[in-house]
């Protein structure tokens, strides 16, 4: 930490110094844009005037490109470091977290506090059979439990979980579904297997009636 520290200090010198030196380089180019016209007007003097501007303009162009390269680099460290502080800060997290759930702190997570961690940080019943999965693939052999090592893909396995038992939920829901839909379907088949057998014996019976009549208009 204190490297550290002594890095990001040099690293904002650096960047200090690299803000003033490309001020006074910008500064340098634009005094020789402006003075040019008075420069060209000097004939006499005009060829060797051109070889020391010729040349200073070369140590202008070679100061911005040190200054602009040495603030890239302290932007480089100190990104670095940022990005070193805070995997420390997520490993410190990682680990209070291990420890909150290793009740009796032998060091690894056993079957019942994988089962607290996952029920604590996502609200989530893990299923026996994702247990088993999870105990089979992430205890190291002769352990009885998942090391701090694994934590991490501990909780891609409680999501893997999560997802099957909402694919699951998913399933159960539209089976049920579809069972209703072919219970609706059936119910309206037997209804209209209904009706038409009520139309059946109201056709038979008309037609029973035409027939009796139809003699008694033919002798009309």
């Amino acid at each position: 930490e204190l490297e550290n520290a002594r890095v990001l200090i040099i690293c904002r010198e650096v960047e200090q110094a690299g803000k003033t030196a490309m001020n006074a380089c910008n500064a340098c180019a634009d005094f020789l844009v402006q003075k040019r016209p008075v420069i060209d007007e000097a004939e006499g003097i005009r060829a060797d005037l051109q070889n020391q501007v010729s040349a200073l303009q070369g140590r202008i162009q070679t100061a911005t490109s040190q200054a602009t390269e040495a603030s890239q680099r302290a932007r480089e460290q100190k990104e670095r470091i940022a990005r070193e502080v805070s995997a420390a800060a997520r490993g410190e997290q990682q680990a209070e977290l291990f420890k909150k759930y290793d009740e009796d702190g032998d060091g690894v997570l056993s079957r019942q506090e994988i089962l607290g961690y996952s029920k604590g940080e996502f609200d989530f019943e893990l299923p026996p059979d994702n247990l088993d999965r999870i105990c089979r693939q992430l205890f190291a052999i002769g352990r009885e439990g998942l090391e701090f090592e694994d934590l991490h893909v501990l909780k891609t396995a409680v999501g893997i979980a999560r997802e099957e038992e909402r694919g699951r939920v998913r399933r159960a829901a539209r089976i049920e579904k579809e069972k209703r839909d072919r219970e609706e379907a059936e119910k309206r088949r037997a209804l209209v297997g209904e009706k038409l057998e009520v139309l059946s014996k109201e056709s038979a019976s008309l037609m029973q009636e035409m027939n009796e009549v139809e003699p008694k208009i033919k002798k009309a």
